[in-house]
Parts: structure tokens; C-alpha cells; sequence
């Protein structure tokens, strides 16, 4: 009774590791696209400004608007 219990487990074990491995196969790989250097196009909010403290605070969001590629060393002036 212990094999056939044992045969079971190795079987379902077995299922669902194929049932992994098919899903990982189907899922599409994405391109590896080259950062973007140089000048690039950005997004921003309007400033907010805030007291805290003893300090004024202004704090801006900004979006990188290019669709596919990473900005390396963003500097903002």
C-alpha cells in the first residue's frame, strides 16, 4: 500500500512540474533593448512646495516618456 501511495506522490510531483516547466515556455521572452545616453524626454509634475521645520521643501515627480528603454545616471539641473 506504501508503494502505491509512494507512485502517486512521484506522479503528481511529476505533473506538475511539467505543468511549471510548459507555463515558463509560453510565457514570451522580452527583447534586451540598449539604455537610453545622452539627452532624454521627461515628464514632470508641478512643484510642490512645503514647509517643514525651519526648511521649504519643493518636491518635483518626474517620468521617464520613453516607452521602451532605461535612463542611465539620470542627473536633473
Amino acid at each position: 500500500m506504501k508503494q502505491h501511495r509512494m507512485l502517486a506522490c512521484a506522479s503528481a510531483i511529476l505533473l506538475l512540474a511539467s505543468f511549471a516547466a510548459a507555463a515558463q515556455a509560453q510565457t514570451p521572452r522580452k527583447r534586451m533593448v540598449a539604455p537610453v545616453r545622452g539627452e532624454a524626454e521627461l515628464g514632470f509634475t508641478k512643484p510642490v512646495t512645503k514647509r517643514t521645520g525651519g526648511e521649504i521643501v519643493t518636491t518635483i515627480r518626474v517620468k521617464n516618456l520613453s516607452e521602451s528603454n532605461t535612463i542611465v545616471g539620470l542627473k536633473v539641473d
